[in-house]
């Protein structure tokens, strides 16, 4: 499960007190070609009366 992940957990802890922001975060990868660094960034919409966090996320460059 990908929230498993501590570098998710964080994420995911940050993302549950602030309702909008950015956050850098790195995952694992065999492959070192792979990009592992990470760029967060959501914000908290209302939706029919229900709250959504939606988070777009990119390989750092």
């Amino acid at each position: 499960m990908v929230t498993e992940f501590p570098t998710i957990r964080d994420v995911k802890q940050v993302m549950m007190i602030r309702k909008e922001g950015h956050i850098s975060y790195e995952l694992w990868h065999a492959d070192p070609a792979e990009p592992k660094g990470r760029e967060a960034y959501w914000n908290t919409i209302d939706l029919h009366g229900t709250k959504w966090r939606v988070l777009i996320a990119e390989a750092s460059r």
